[in-house]
């Protein structure tokens, strides 16, 4: 019986050493990844993109990028690049909450969730509260996009090309005025996204947010 119950001790220790170093591994993979992703160029990137939307004749001062980063629980977050490859501000999600916000040079933007079986409205709050932008997402068709920006009008998405990047055009009175993609098809890196000068930076960063894949 004693030695029914070493044994039995013992493959239980070799089980739980075997999974801790297989989830350290893991975990060390995906901080390598990470890692990995904050060097991507932005030349790379702005190319790739360009090629893509090259029609539109688009400025690369109007390009920024998303870069997702989740080696805290607590707060995963989007870092968002300009073309220079500086960080100008970040997307806060914090575990467990519903909505999450956007940080610009310290100052933070709140984002409002709400989500019902019709469908859904997330809306963008200035530090004073005011509407800076929402979204408005039908259930019967959530690939459908309409953004509401204050200031500016209505933009709608056109329905995404079958690319496993998702690329969305949106479009103002007819005429396309953002553009985003996903940087891989494979798995969840960012965001690139082109946009018309007078869209303001934090609604630049809601759109972002909210296309991520």
């Amino acid at each position: 019986m004693y030695n029914s119950e070493a044994c039995l001790g013992y493959l239980l220790l070799i089980v739980v050493s075997f999974f801790s170093i297989f989830i350290f591994l893991l975990i060390k993979m995906r901080k390598n990844l990470l890692n990995k992703d904050l060097k991507i160029s932005a030349e790379q990137l702005w190319q790739d993109f360009n090629m893509h939307f090259v029609a539109n004749e688009l400025k690369r001062n109007d390009f920024i990028y998303s870069i997702w980063q989740d080696k805290t629980v607590r707060i995963p977050m989007l870092l968002i690049k300009n073309q220079f490859e500086e960080e100008i501000g970040r997307v806060e999600f914090p575990f467990g909450a519903r909505g999450y916000q956007i940080v610009i040079q310290g100052i933070i933007y709140k984002v409002v969730v709400n989500l019902t079986w019709g469908g859904d409205k997330i809306v963008l709050l200035s530090p004073e509260g005011n509407e800076l932008a929402r979204l408005e997402r039908k259930a019967f068709n959530p690939r459908k996009h309409v953004f509401i920006i204050a200031n500016f009008g209505r933009i709608e998405s056109s329905l995404p090309h079958f690319d496993l990047r998702m690329p969305i055009t949106y479009v103002l009175n007819g005429k396309p005025t953002a553009f985003t993609r996903s940087i891989s098809a494979m798995r969840k890196i960012g965001r690139v996204g082109h946009f018309s000068s007078e869209i303001t930076l934090p609604v630049k960063f809601f759109i972002l947010s909210l296309t991520l894949s």
